[in-house]
């Protein structure tokens, strides 16, 4: 006679992580890495300064897509559990580091940096005398960075954000002087109007010259400074 021996079920639950969703035990409301970015995010010794308040205010104005207090972990030979980076820009996976009191600590400084770089961590460093032309640093320094690590494809997002940063009103304004002249030739007749056709239509060939002087400027000279682009 066979004796049937009923199996245990499986009771076991799971959980999700109520920021990224990553699968977690259920006694948890947060995986690891996401904890530590709450713990940063709510701790008062980790409160902006100055400085980075004025960066973070000109990454918002740019329209940059960032995140403060960027937590980084499972660094190899590093002596801390994490690093905490000033912000991480996430469009470009590149973080930012406000050096603000690199004179009076520069040794703790100098460490992180090394860690960053033996961990191939890309990274922008700006230093207090760099915020009166942070349009200069940030644009130079965040191609150099893109570049030094080989993120091409990364490289060429940031090259058609400032295009379009700069160009957009240009565009707009040739589609709106397009739409003018096909207004005046429905309701002018076409040689009564000749003149100003004419005009428009010198106005629209200069800004399509500005356009492709700016376009090799950005993605060939690779040399456009982001302080252009109100122009």
């Amino acid at each position: 006679m066979k004796i049937k021996i009923k199996e245990k079920e499986n009771t076991k639950t799971v959980g999700f992580c109520i920021d990224c969703g990553l699968e977690i035990t259920p006694e948890y409301q947060r995986c690891y890495n996401c904890n530590l970015q709450y713990k940063v995010d709510n701790d008062s010794q980790f409160k902006e300064s100055e400085g980075e308040e004025f960066i973070s205010e000109y990454l918002l104005d740019r329209g940059f897509i960032f995140k403060k207090q960027a937590v980084i972990t499972n660094l190899k030979g590093d002596d801390k559990k994490f690093r905490k980076a000033d912000f991480l820009l996430e469009d470009y996976q590149v973080y930012i580091e406000y050096d603000g009191y690199w004179h009076l600590d520069k040794e703790r400084y100098q460490a992180k940096k090394i860690v960053y770089e033996n961990n191939n961590i890309p990274c922008i460093y700006l230093y207090p005398e760099n915020l009166g032309v942070l349009d200069f640093f940030l644009d130079k320094r965040l191609q150099q960075v893109l570049e030094r690590h080989n993120m091409t494809d990364k490289l060429k997002k940031y090259y058609r954000y400032k295009f379009w940063e700069s160009e957009r009103n240009r565009f707009i304004g040739i589609g709106f002087l397009i739409l003018l002249i096909g207004a005046l030739l429905l309701l002018n007749d076409e040689k009564e109007g000749a003149g100003i056709y004419i005009f428009l239509s010198a106005i629209i060939v200069y800004q399509i010259f500005r356009i492709w002087t700016i376009y090799l400027a950005i993605f060939k000279h690779k040399k456009y400074p982001l302080y252009y682009i109100d122009f």
